[in-house]
C-alpha cells in the first residue's frame, strides 16, 4: 500500500479499506507469527492510516505485566484496559509479587544488617566467601565479596586484611550502602503508599474486569523470571578493574533491588523477616477479583519463589470459603501451582523439621483444596519439586520425613478432567481420593510421583503418565 506523500488513494486501495476488520484482519495477518513479530507489524500499520491503526491495535499488547514493588506498571496497565483497542489483544496479565522488606526499609542499620546476612551467606553457598578467582572483568560476585569484606572492615566486625579487595578498588563500601537504602527506601515508601487500604488490588481488579472477552485471560502471579529460568539481570553486572564508579553503582543495583519471597530465608529466620513476606496475595487477589463481576480468570498459575512458611497462609475456614467462592465467580478452568527457584538455590539451603513441614503441607493442601472444591476447574496441576528441595529435603520416603500432597480433601467434579502431579510423594490412600474426585474418562498425570505404600514394600516407582 505504498504510494506517494499526499497521493490520493487508488481504488483498489478504497475497495480494500472498506473491507469488514475480520476479513482484513485475514489479510493483514502474519499466522504463526511470535508476538513480538505482530508488534512490529502493527507498528508499521499503525503509521499508514487511521484504518490500519485501528484494525491492528490489538496485536501490540498479547501481555503485560503489574509489579506490585512499581506503582507506576498499575497505571500502565489501567491505560491499556481503557484502550479497547489494545485491550482486546490481551491475553496473559502477570503480577508480579517481588516486594520492598518494611523491616529492611524502616533503618539503614536494619538495610545494612540485611545486606550483610544475605551476602555473607550467598557467598558462603556458592563457595566464593574466601577467594577471588583472578579474572576481568569483575563479575557480580567477586563485586559482591568485596564488598562484604570491606564493609565488615568498615563496620569493625572483621580483623582480616582485606588483601585483594584493597588492590581492586580504595572506595569505601557505606557510601554504596547510603546510596542504595535511599533507592531502597523511595522503592518502598511508594509501594507502600499504593498497597495500603487495598487500593492496588481494586484499580488491578477494574483494570483487569474491563478487558475485553475475544480470549480467555491468564492470570500469572509470579515474582522471578518464569519464562527462561534465567537470573535477574543484576546478576549479570559487570565492572573494570579501574572502574570504581562502575563497581560501586553494580552494588548499589543489587543491593537496592526488590525482594524474591525466598530471599527472605537468606536474611534471617526471626518473625521480623518472615512474617511480611506476602504470602497472603495468593488469596487476596483472588479474592478482591472475585467480588468483580465482569472479573472472568480462564488460566490460573502460581509461579512463585517458595515462601519461607506457609504456615503464615491464613487457612481459617472463613478465609478458604471466600477463596472457594472466588474461584468459583472468577470461572478459573485451569490451575497451575508450581513453586519455582533459580537453578542456583535449587540445592538444599535449609533443613525444617518433620513437625514443621508436614504443617506446611497442611496448609497448602487446604489452599488448593479449596480451589479444587469451586468444582469449576477441568484441569489442576501441582508440582512439589523445587518447594521441596527449597525445604532440604527430597521425594524419597526413605529420606524425606513427610508426604507431600496428603489428605487431598477434594470434593468430586464433573468439569475436572485432567489432574497432573509433578515430583510429589503421596500415601496410596491419598492417591485413591484423588482418583475417586475425578469423573469418568478422566486423566492423572503422574511425573516422578513415589507412592508410599509400595516403596516400603520395595516395589518399582510409578510411571508418569498413569
Amino acid at each position: 500500500m505504498s504510494q506517494a506523500v499526499n497521493e490520493p488513494p487508488t481504488h483498489i486501495q478504497r475497495g480494500l479499506l472498506k473491507l469488514p476488520d475480520e476479513t482484513l484482519l485475514q489479510i493483514l495477518d502474519l499466522p504463526g507469527s511470535p508476538s513480538h513479530t505482530r508488534r512490529e507489524h502493527a507498528a508499521r500499520l499503525r503509521l499508514t492510516c487511521r484504518r490500519l491503526r485501528d484494525v491492528s491495535s490489538h496485536w501490540l499488547v498479547e501481555r503485560t505485566t503489574v509489579d506490585m514493588s512499581r506503582p507506576e506498571t498499575l497505571r500502565r496497565f489501567c491505560g491499556i484496559a481503557q484502550n479497547s483497542a489494545v485491550a482486546r489483544g490481551v491475553r496473559e496479565v502477570r503480577l508480579r509479587l517481588h516486594y520492598y522488606h518494611p523491616w529492611a526499609a524502616s533503618s539503614i542499620g536494619n538495610f545494612t544488617a540485611a545486606a550483610l546476612a544475605e551476602w555473607k551467606a550467598r557467598l558462603r553457598y556458592d563457595g566464593s566467601s574466601d577467594h577471588w578467582r583472578g579474572q576481568f572483568p569483575l563479575d557480580v560476585t567477586d563485586m559482591m565479596n568485596f564488598f562484604v569484606r570491606k564493609l565488615d572492615k568498615e563496620l569493625g566486625n572483621d580483623d582480616a586484611p582485606l588483601a585483594n579487595a584493597l588492590e581492586i578498588s580504595s572506595a569505601g563500601a557505606m557510601p554504596a550502602v547510603e546510596e542504595a537504602y535511599a533507592a531502597y527506601k523511595a522503592g518502598f515508601d511508594a509501594q507502600d503508599a499504593a498497597m495500603r487500604d487495598g487500593l492496588f488490588l481494586a484499580s488491578f481488579t477494574e483494570a483487569f474486569a474491563a478487558l475485553p472477552d475475544w480470549y480467555t485471560h491468564t492470570l500469572t502471579l509470579f515474582d522471578c523470571n518464569t519464562e527462561d529460568d534465567e537470573p535477574a539481570p543484576w546478576r549479570y553486572a559487570q565492572a573494570d578493574k579501574e572502574d570504581t564508579a562502575g563497581q560501586q553503582q553494580a552494588v548499589v543495583r543489587v543491593l537496592s533491588r526488590p525482594m524474591l519471597w525466598e530471599d527472605a530465608r537468606w536474611i534471617g529466620s526471626g518473625d521480623d523477616i518472615w512474617r511480611h513476606v506476602p504470602v497472603d496475595m495468593m488469596i487476596d487477589v483472588l479474592v478482591a477479583m472475585g467480588q468483580h463481576d465482569k472479573a472472568k480468570v480462564g488460566h490460573l498459575r502460581l509461579l512463585l519463589t517458595p515462601a519461607p512458611d506457609y504456615n503464615r497462609l491464613a487457612t481459617d475456614i472463613e478465609r478458604l470459603r471466600q477463596l472457594t467462592d472466588s474461584v468459583k465467580a472468577l470461572d478459573i478452568f485451569q490451575f497451575v501451582f508450581k513453586p519455582h527457584s533459580f537453578k542456583d538455590l535449587q540445592e538444599p539451603t535449609m533443613a525444617l523439621s518433620t513437625k514443621r513441614f508436614a504443617e506446611e503441607m497442611h496448609v497448602i493442601n487446604r489452599y488448593l483444596g479449596a480451589i479444587a472444591g469451586a468444582k469449576t476447574l477441568g484441569s489442576f496441576e501441582v508440582d512439589f519439586g523445587q518447594f521441596c528441595y527449597s525445604r532440604g529435603l527430597s521425594l524419597d520416603e526413605r529420606k524425606s520425613p513427610a508426604p507431600f500432597g496428603a489428605n487431598f480433601d477434594w470434593l468430586p467434579s464433573e468439569a475436572l478432567g485432567v489432574v497432573a502431579l509433578g515430583r510429589a510423594a503421596l500415601a496410596l490412600d491419598d492417591f485413591r481420593n484423588i482418583a475417586r474426585s475425578l469423573p469418568e474418562e478422566s486423566c492423572i498425570d503422574l511425573y516422578s510421583v513415589d507412592l508410599f505404600d509400595f516403596l516400603a514394600r520395595g516395589a518399582r516407582r510409578p510411571q508418569s503418565g498413569v
